[in-house]
Order: C-alpha cells, then structure tokens, then sequence
C-alpha cells in the first residue's frame, strides 16, 4: 500500500512520465540499491591515463600491440597470469596512490572526437536502424557496468560491421575485476578486452546472476576484439580544465561513434517504479552511481537502454529529459574503437 500511495502521488505530480508496479516494486530500498553498481574511482582513472599514454611516445597512436613495460601502476594493462588448471588470475586493483600529474593532465585523445560537425538531426535512434542488441537482467547483482559496456560495443560491431553478437557478461563479470558484483566501469571491461583480445559469447559462458570463478578455457573463441576505447567528460581535460560535456557533444559522439556507455543517480524511489514516459526527477543528484547506454535522442529526451529486463519501463528502455545534465548524465561516456 505504501509504495501504490507514493506511485499515485508521484504519478500526480509528474505530468511527463508514469509509475506503475514494475519487478522492483516490492524490492527494499536495500535490495534495489544493490543493482547500482557504477564506481568510477581513482584506480579506474589510473587505468585509463595509462592507456592514454602508453604509446604516445612517437606521437601517434598505435593499435596493434599492448606494451609490455608497464609498472606496477598498470597491472589492468598487463597480461593475465594463467595457473596450470587454467584458471585466469584476476587483476588486482591498482593503489591508490596513483600518479596525480598524469591524471590531470589527460586529455581528449584525436581518436575520440567525433569529426563530423553537420548538422544534428531532431532524432536519432540506433534501435529504429537495427544496431541495438535485445534488453538483458542484471539480476540482483550489481554488474550493469557489465552489460554497459558490451551493449555498446555489440552495437559498434552491428554499426560498423553490421556483426550481431551476443557476448558474455559473466566472463567480465568473473574476471575483469574483483568484487564485480560491488561495482566497476567500462575501463575495467575495455582494458580486460584490450589485454584478451575479446571475450567469449553467451552461450559459451552464460550469465549467473553472481560472481564465479575466472575459468576462461583455451577453447573458448574470443569475439569482438577492439582496438582502444575513449572516455569523455569531467574526468578527462581540454585547454587544462576538466571536460564539461554538453549535450550537442554527446550527439556528435552518439551520431558517429554509435550507441555509448553513460552513467546516471539512480537513488530515487520513481525509477524503480518506472512504467513510461520522460523520467524527469527532482530528487536524483549528479552523484552518479547506474550505468546505462545512450541509444539516440528525440527533441526532449535522451533514449536510454538499461538492464533491468523487458518488463521494467518501456520494454527494458526509457527516455531522459535532455537539457540539465539530469541525474548527471552529462558526467561521462565511454566508448569502443574497433
């Protein structure tokens, strides 16, 4: 009664989108914040300044090898030790006593602008054009970093490739970072590509919902190699000022580049409620903590794929107003290069 009294008043007050009991309806505060498991952290950061300078040394970037000299602040660029059973070991978090001069001074790499500068439509939508695989369940684990960023990178691949794949959350679950039902980011799945040269499928390695044992098998075919990944935003730094990142630039990027990784507040109780509509909230902060996937906008909204299956909002997708950075979803993005 508590939540279909609040879902009424919600529904009074918000003309532009619709609560309604979704599969969450009756999860605790507690059990639903347990599905938010975006951490963008110093060891994160870390991970992608020493991408972004690892072979920057001649002034090109290079695709084709990954340095075998790194130090111990790179261990997520480092190959994967194997034991004689086959297991992978997992990489270790870096410290947090990482190189802060470095960390300021990462820029918007050439490889990560969009170049075309016409005109933007009213509307785009990936989804209308074929290039958006099917809504995924996280589960009661917090992986959505995990489902992120493979459904940006499955649609890289459809867009530039026109390859469908369906790729294997659990493996970057189990084996790109510790805890991974506690948290991560796409760094941690794109270095983990990076350094494996892709992950296996499905159904080779189907998701359980729950952490497991980093097993790759010398059988598993690996798919969808790539060959660097960008970030863009507040994290990285143009003209020595941190990116502010607004939303004509994330429609560039989003045009050229495809379908990106995002990150959104999800704290309030009407997205867990959500049935339709622009979700328009005036209680999420900008301290973000959900990843998500921008598929496209309209002339109000960002179009926003998630994972929480078919039967949350509208068919396992939902839209965002456009305009004030809301929920923060201006913060970052992240996306493949292939």
């Amino acid at each position: 009664m508590q939540i279909a009294k609040h879902s009424m008043d919600c529904v009074i007050n918000t003309a532009n989108y619709q609560l309604g009991f979704t599969p969450y309806s009756d999860w605790s505060d507690e059990e639903f914040k347990v599905l938010l498991g975006e951490r963008f952290d110093e060891s994160s950061l870390n991970g992608y300044s020493q991408r972004r300078s690892e072979d920057e040394s001649d002034g090109n970037r290079q695709y084709s090898n990954l340095p075998s000299n790194q130090t111990n602040q790179a261990n997520l660029l480092s190959p994967p030790s194997s034991f004689s059973d086959g297991r992978v070991e997992r990489q270790p978090q870096q410290s947090s006593n990482i190189n802060r001069r470095t960390k300021r001074n990462v820029g918007v790499d050439e490889v990560c602008k969009a170049k075309n500068r016409s005109p933007l439509p009213k509307k785009l939508d990936w989804r209308a054009q074929g290039k958006v695989t099917s809504i995924k369940n996280q589960g009661s684990c917090g992986s959505c970093w995990t489902f992120t960023s493979l459904a940006a990178l499955e649609s890289a691949y459809l867009i530039k490739k026109n390859q469908k794949l369906d790729l294997s959350e659990q493996e970057l679950l189990s084996c790109a970072r510790k805890n991974g039902c506690k948290g991560g980011t796409a760094i941690d799945a794109y270095n983990y590509f990076l350094k494996r040269k892709g992950v296996t499928d499905e159904q080779t390695w189907p998701y359980a919902k729950k952490e497991t044992v980093c097993l790759p098998k010398p059988f598993m075919k690996k798919y969808a190699p790539i060959k660097d990944y960008c970030l863009r935003g507040q994290y990285v730094h143009v003209n020595g000022k941190p990116e502010v990142l607004t939303d004509e630039e994330i429609m560039y990027i989003v045009r050229e580049f495809g379908p990106v990784y995002t990150t959104i507040n999800v704290d309030d109780l009407p997205m867990k409620n959500f049935k339709g509509g622009i979700y328009h909230s005036k209680i999420c902060t900008k301290k973000t903590n959900h990843a998500v996937t921008i598929v496209g906008w309209d002339e109000q909204s960002w179009l926003i794929k998630n994972s929480w299956g078919e039967k949350w909002g509208e068919d396992g997708f939902f839209r965002m107003k456009k305009g004030e950075n809301l929920c923060g979803i201006n913060t970052y993005i992240m996306f493949p290069i292939i």
